[in-house]
């Protein structure tokens, strides 16, 4: 079997693990919620509203009592939390999924090094 038709089979694999079936419902049920879906929304509109603020001399204390309330709120809802913690157990299975493919395959940083290849943002030419 070829490596990436193993990578496929594992994909596969994780597509059904108790750490992606749990996301997904989780996904599905915040998608489900207007409730919640507006609560994010006005947390990022409040956000970049105070990043706008920094450099225009303007006070932004009430902005971040806002923000701090409805962070308070996101952490107190049920769904929001629960896709949260969804996450989090999923990257954590993905991570340790990847550290099990890296670790008989690693290779020396000093190796590494020598490849040369122009990365495009070294400053050192016109690119």
């Amino acid at each position: 079997m070829e490596p990436i038709d193993i990578a496929k089979k594992l994909g596969e694999t994780i597509s059904v693990s108790k750490e992606y079936i749990r996301l997904m419902q989780a996904e599905k049920s915040y998608k489900a919620n207007n409730e919640a879906i507006n609560l994010i929304k006005k947390f990022k509109k409040t956000q970049h509203i105070l990043e706008s603020t920094v450099n225009r001399n303007i006070d932004a204390t009430k902005i971040r009592k806002e923000l701090t309330a409805l962070f308070n709120e996101i952490q107190n809802n049920r769904l929001i939390k629960e896709l949260n913690d969804a996450l989090n157990e999923f990257l954590i299975l993905k991570q340790r999924v990847y550290e099990s493919i890296e670790e008989p395959i690693k290779i020396d940083k000093e190796i590494l090094s020598l490849n040369n290849r122009c990365k495009g943002n070294c400053g050192g030419c016109k690119k």
